[in-house]
């Protein structure tokens, strides 16, 4: 991170909220770096949500994606909200994508 961070050239670096965001946060404070957090509701994030063995292939069948819903969304709402209070708080600059893909949502 410090490699990439130390290059002046502009760039992005997404991070998800499971990072550690004790080697992050040196980073997001300086003035020369605009943090934003993308959000989107439970609902939308789980519709995203892939699965895939260990080698990487992607299972297309969705049977356990939806026999576990409840649970899955339940978890997405504690991240959210767990996220929201502790690691994104100082974080001004909030984007909601509102269910569309990220490069439809212009970010």
């Amino acid at each position: 991170m410090e490699r990439i961070a130390g290059d002046r050239h502009n760039k992005v670096v997404a991070v998800t909220p499971i990072a550690s965001m004790d080697h992050i946060w040196k980073f997001l404070k300086r003035k020369n770096v605009l943090a934003i957090e993308l959000r989107d509701t439970p609902e939308n994030i789980f519709d995203r949500l892939v699965f895939s063995d260990e080698n990487d292939v992607i299972y297309h069948d969705n049977d356990y994606k939806n026999a576990h819903r409840d649970y899955y969304l339940r978890d997405i709402r504690e991240d959210i909200r767990y996220y929201g209070t502790y690691s994104f708080r100082s974080i001004r600059n909030k984007f909601d994508i509102d269910g569309t893909e990220l490069l439809e949502a212009g970010v």
